[in-house]
């Protein structure tokens, strides 16, 4: 069951990544198409592209953390004995930091919400609906994290 929900989770992510990274480069084409013949370019692109890609990269940290493709420190592979432990205080470490910088994300998109800030070149989106990456990205990384942890036991 665990590793059923886990792949699940995995699979969402892709796509999401897959689908993010198609939608940038669809957007990019057409403004280049667009130069290229002549035209003046889409004048949002540019700002939806830049979020797209916040979004693109918040996702790639849970997608890191499921192909254990992250940063990690060679040091714990030093010792077998302390390995396990050494792996799993690491994986506490994340997980805590990931908390902190999710509850911060939270702050964040309160206070988009409160200033009620849009974008710049499409004033009727809300600016904490691109803001909600670091809450989502991060208590997602947290989950997976808790469920390595379930896993190795």
């Amino acid at each position: 069951m665990l590793e059923k929900t886990m792949t699940f989770i995995q699979k969402i992510i892709e796509l999401l990544l897959v689908g993010v990274s198609i939608f940038i480069l669809v957007l990019i084409l057409i403004n280049v198409g667009l130069r290229f013949f002549g035209f003046s370019s889409i004048f949002f692109v540019n700002e939806i592209v830049r979020l797209a890609f916040i979004w693109f990269c918040g996702l790639g940290i849970v997608a890191a953390i499921f192909s254990q493709e992250h940063m990690k420190l060679d040091i714990f592979e030093w010792s077998p004995k302390w390995r396990r432990v050494l792996s799993r205080l690491s994986w506490i470490n994340f997980s805590v930091f990931f908390l902190v910088l999710a509850s911060s994300g939270i702050l964040v998109v309160n206070t988009h919400i409160e200033m009620g800030r849009t974008l710049k070149t499409l004033p009727y989106i809300p600016f904490w609906s691109f803001s909600l990456l670091l809450p989502i990205s991060f208590t997602i990384s947290v989950v997976v994290i808790i469920l390595f942890l379930i896993k190795e036991k």
